[in-house]
């Protein structure tokens, strides 16, 4: 099975391009950008908190780091469901990330905010491609690692 899912084509400044997408989140609507050359998916932190997604207490704090260096304020928290397109993952753990930064350039440019990043774990996990010329990313069903994530 697989399912395509439509995307956004911004273009922050000349030739200057972001993929965006739509979600769920504990069936919260959510506005996403594809980032290839993020590792793992994550959410905004203050999302996070506002919808009551709870924290995972842990020992050791998250490593987080990206182009421009730390990340800052970080936590792990569990969702029921992270829905995208015709699939669900259920008991997905998640990265929160303060992604205010983000969100104040996307306001320079009248692009409203965004409350996650889907990164290479997600595009992985299901064999995705990006098809700029339709502007729709396709994922597919493969056997996930029982120990993983559930996906229905």
């Amino acid at each position: 099975m697989k399912t395509e899912i439509k995307l956004e084509l911004i273009e922050l400044e000349r030739h200057s391009y972001h993929l965006l997408l739509n979600a769920k989140i504990n069936d919260h609507p959510i506005r996403m950008v594809l980032d290839t050359g993020a590792s793992r998916s994550c959410f905004d932190l203050d999302f996070l908190k506002q919808k009551n997604i709870v924290e995972i207490p842990q020992e050791n704090e998250i490593q987080s780091s990206g182009l421009g260096g730390s990340i800052g304020e970080s936590m792990i928290a569990n969702v029921d469901k992270f829905q995208i397109g015709d699939f669900t993952i259920c008991d997905y753990t998640v990265i929160g990330l303060d992604l205010s930064s983000v969100n104040q350039a996307y306001s320079l440019v009248d692009i409203p905010p965004i409350q996650g990043i889907l990164g290479g774990d997600i595009l992985k996990l299901f064999g995705s491609v990006i098809k700029y010329d339709k502007k729709t990313l396709v994922l597919k069903t493969r056997r996930p690692n029982p120990d993983a994530i559930y996906i229905k």
